[in-house]
C-alpha cells in the first residue's frame, strides 16, 4: 500500500544531487530517478538499521541505512524545505515501528487445532 508520493526529493549518492520521487509504502521506501529510468533505491523496512536527519554537504538529509546483511549501505535523501523533510522522516519512521511490530513476510499463517478428541 503506497502511503505517500514525494516529488522533488534528491538522492545525494556519488557526491551529486540526482532528482526524482520518493514512494513510501507499507513494506519499504523506493526511489526513481526522473532522469534515468535504471538509477532507482528499493529499501524494505526489515533491511533497515539506521533512520534519521543529519547535515550533509547539500544541507539537512533524511538518511537510512541499511543493515551490514542486507549491504550496510548509507543513503542520504533531500528534500526542501527542512519541514517537508522532517515529515518525510516521521510517517517513515511511524510506519518502520508499525512494520517492526507486526512485519508483513508475503506468508499468512493460521493456526489450526488438529487435536482429535473421543
Amino acid at each position: 500500500q503506497v502511503y505517500s508520493k514525494v516529488a522533488d526529493v534528491s538522492n545525494l549518492s556519488s557526491d551529486q544531487e540526482n532528482v526524482g520521487k520518493l514512494y513510501v509504502t507499507n513494506i519499504r521506501v523506493v526511489w526513481f530517478s526522473d532522469k534515468s529510468d535504471n538509477y532507482n533505491v528499493s529499501v524494505p523496512y526489515i533491511q533497515m538499521k539506521v533512520i534519521k536527519i543529519r547535515k550533509s554537504k547539500f544541507g539537512s538529509a533524511l538518511v537510512i541505512e541499511s543493515s551490514q546483511r542486507s549491504g550496510g549501505y548509507v543513503l542520504g535523501f533531500r528534500a526542501m524545505p527542512l519541514e517537508r523533510l522532517q515529515g518525510i522522516f516521521k510517517e517513515i519512521q511511524s510506519l518502520y515501528l508499525v512494520f517492526s511490530a507486526s512485519p508483513i513476510l508475503g506468508v499468512d499463517v493460521t493456526n489450526v487445532d488438529l487435536s482429535v478428541s473421543y
